[in-house]
């Protein structure tokens, strides 16, 4: 009996260790989680409440301990909060704020909870109805803010226009600067900046008639008084100059090409890039020589300290300044007469208004009289203090060139003369005027240097080598007599294009790409040739009644880019209104077919385009080893179709994978997922949808967000637990049969 106590003594040990150490595990864990923010209403007014975890569940707890309330929390959702538990007809939801479309309702089991640093959420006592078997819920009335920082460059359009020359100066234009404003999204927080400074801009807010598009929401229609603006190509892939977006990923410590600016929390994200440039889609430069580190932080929206200087290095004057504000300077600032000269005030070296950061202004002279030493002829050379570069391009294609600006240091230097040198002329050449040319790959250095005084900038040009490639704005164009469209044809490099007509008699085509119908009957095909002899082309059928069903269905082959597009004419849309009939593409990334009612809210025109997606960090870290594929009508401008399609996407089976456990999600910019039914066969999956953009097929449970989910955490602390009740489980098998020994 005395072995029976002590082997169950040795038992309780180990238990209480092995429970001791779970606890300071979990312990240590709360501490080392996200930081949230957790909102409730209380006695008619909304508080806020922070607290940290390793998942939601304990992030929740940490912060309503915190604030000294009280919280009941179930499996799934919230039991009671404060002592209240939900009246009849209402629920207790945890709902996240998920911009752009707000407070969205999520579950401690729920992987979409998106579970990262600074996230918002809110303690809501919500009413629920129930539409087609869907239950929704109401959401708060009020928007977390926070505040967000933005970089504005112009790497083009410099000197744009009078408006943009008017408000900023040359050298805030090309080294850019920065801004901030408070939103509750990355969008709203700009305007925010916008209108405190004055700055022109024109944003959308996602709202077209009575229907919200999300997609939409901050879109740029123009900031500065400048629009996306199409230099070449199709609308899609052509070559384009407008404002690149930018967000500052932490976590890689770089700058990512991003979405609208609607679809950005500034509490989790928030930095952001705005850059004027010219970028194609397969290829936006995303080198910015600019890092949050650098942001003036304390001078955003704040005040920046400007002195003046005499012209005997004394500070008259010191004066704080609104931050993008003008200082005032003082009246006749002097310079001592010396050596029989005397001095004349002409000027400051710098200018002065427009203010973004602590700067030292300087008072400039000019000189007169008849020096002591008959050596000196009696005039003051203004000596130069320093030399910037602006303008140009830090990008360029080979055979590209653009033209860098010295601006020389005071503005009245007596000899503003500059050299230019590259460090590599095999990559790029420079001449006496700063003009750059590309002439390889790689990257220069491009240094100026004043003549007096030997002050130097530089600059790095990274030169890209030209894909030898050709494309057509479309395929396919279904056409009457008399019509004339204009094909683009873009080459990767640049070079000139020759277009013919396989059936001149039917349809025509000039050398500037017009198409025009001159028969009632027939087809051609139309090639462009480059001056390298590479070719694309687009097959014109002329409409008649005995062709519908050639308009009513395109077939496009398997082609370099993996981007299929036609482009639908009037007369095209027409036919097919008329006829009540949809449209399908085929290609070999499957499928689209428009119903009649898409066709008829496309109304005068449009392009319809499938390829293989390009996905931001967060869509790949949830869509994994899938595919996504990408469905765009009028360039992307339509996502809410107006009804319905149908998708036939390929799907590669997995051994011993279930086909009935397939599905097709909706994945936005963000990592929000939207489930589809769908059906499988012959290796590809259909399913239907109202509304176009970036889809995948998966037979597991993709998880939703950007950010690490807290059912990880909730999964290995379970584990964990099973592991401890095994461990007491063998201890007791154990201790029972040697007692059963001992008896």
């Amino acid at each position: 009996m005395r072995i029976d106590c002590r082997l169950m003594a040795v038992m309780l040990v180990v238990v209480t260790l092995t429970l001791c150490t779970v606890c300071v595990t979990d312990g240590s864990d709360a501490a080392s989680g996200k930081t949230v923010s957790v909102y409730a209403e209380v006695d008619g007014k909304v508080v806020e409440m922070t607290g940290a975890g390793n998942d939601l569940r304990s992030a929740i707890n940490d912060a309503v301990d915190g604030a000294g309330y009280e919280v009941d929390l179930g499996q799934v959702n919230i039991i009671s909060f404060n002592g209240q538990d939900a009246p009849s007809g209402k629920y207790w939801t945890v709902q996240q704020w998920l911009p752009p479309r707000g407070w969205q309702v999520v579950t401690f089991n729920d992987a979409s909870a998106n579970f990262v640093n600074g996230t918002s959420y809110f303690l809501f006592l919500a009413e629920r109805t129930t539409v087609d078997g869907y239950s929704t819920y109401t959401s708060p009335d009020y928007e977390p803010e926070a505040t967000a920082y933005f970089y504005i460059q112009f790497k083009e359009d410099v000197n744009a226009n009078s408006y943009v020359t008017s408000v900023l100066t040359e050298e805030q234009r090309s080294e850019g600067f920065w801004i901030s404003g408070t939103g509750s999204n990355a969008a709203w927080a700009f305007k925010d900046a916008c209108e405190k400074l004055g700055f022109e801009l024109n944003m959308s807010d996602g709202v077209k008639g009575d229907i919200v598009d999300y997609d939409y929401i901050g879109w740029l229609n123009s900031f500065l008084g400048l629009e996306d603006e199409l230099l070449s190509g199709s609308t899609m892939d052509g070559s384009w100059k407008y404002w690149s977006q930018f967000y500052w990923d932490d976590s890689t410590g770089s700058w990512v090409y991003g979405e609208t600016l609607g679809h950005y929390d500034p509490s989790v994200t928030q930095y952001f890039a705005l850059i004027r440039q010219v970028t194609t889609k397969e290829n936006v430069p995303t080198n910015l020589d600019q890092d949050p580190t650098d942001a003036p932080l304390s001078k955003i929206n704040g005040t920046c300290t400007v002195k003046f200087v005499d012209g005997n290095g004394i500070v008259i004057k010191t004066q704080n300044v609104p931050y993008f504000g003008s200082a005032t300077a003082p009246s006749n600032p002097t310079k001592n007469p010396s050596d029989g000269v005397t001095y004349t005030f002409t000027g400051w070296d710098k200018e002065f208004d427009q203010v973004i950061s602590d700067m030292t202004v300087t008072a400039q002279f000019s000189s007169s009289g008849t020096p002591s030493d008959p050596d000196d002829p009696g005039t003051t050379q203004v000596p130069v203090t320093g030399v910037t570069i602006t303008g140009g391009q830090r990008e360029l294609e080979v055979g590209g060139s653009c033209t860098f600006t010295a601006t020389v240091a005071p503005s009245d230097a007596t000899n503003k003369s500059v050299t230019w040198t590259t460090s590599n002329s095999g990559v790029a050449t420079v001449n006496a005027a700063g003009t750059v040319t590309a002439v390889g790959e790689g990257t220069a250095t491009i240094t100026v240097t004043t003549v007096d005084g030997g002050k130097t900038d530089s600059v790095t040009l990274t030169v890209t080598g030209q894909a030898d490639s050709i494309s057509l704005s479309s395929s396919f164009l279904a056409m009457q007599n008399g019509d004339s469209v204009v094909l683009v044809a873009t080459t990767g490099n640049g070079t000139d294009v020759h277009w013919t007509s396989s059936n001149v008699s039917a349809v025509t085509v000039d050398q500037d790409g017009r198409v025009k119908v001159v028969s009632d009957s027939g087809s051609a095909v139309i090639t462009a040739t480059s001056d390298d002899g590479l070719t694309a082309s687009c097959k014109v059928v002329i409409i008649t009644q005995d062709n519908v069903d050639e308009i009513i269905h395109t077939d496009l082959d398997e082609n370099d880019s993996g981007v299929y597009e036609i482009e639908f004419t009037e007369s095209h849309l027409d036919a097919l209104i008329d006829i009540g009939e949809g449209y399908t593409l085929n290609t070999v990334l499957g499928s689209v077919t428009l119903s009649s009612d898409v066709l008829d809210s496309i109304q005068s025109g449009g392009n319809l385009m499938v390829s293989v997606a390009n996905l931001n960090g967060t869509q790949a870290g949830i869509v994994g080893d899938a595919i996504a594929y990408e469905y765009r009508l009028n360039d992307g401008n339509t996502t809410q179709l107006g009804g319905t399609a149908t998708i036939r996407m390929p799907y590669i089976l997995g051994d011993g994978e279930n086909p009935s456990d397939i599905r097709v999600y909706h994945i936005d910019s963000i990592g929000n997922l939207e489930e589809f039914d769908c059906t499988y066969a012959d290796g590809f999956v259909t399913f239907e949808t109202t509304h176009f953009s970036v889809y995948f097929a998966s037979s597991g449970n993709p998880e939703s967000g950007s950010g690490d989910s807290g059912s990880d955490d909730g999964g290995s602390n379970a584990i964990l637990y099973v592991g401890i009740v095994a461990v007491i489980a063998v201890i007791v098998v154990a201790a029972a049969v040697l007692m059963r020994r001992n008896a």
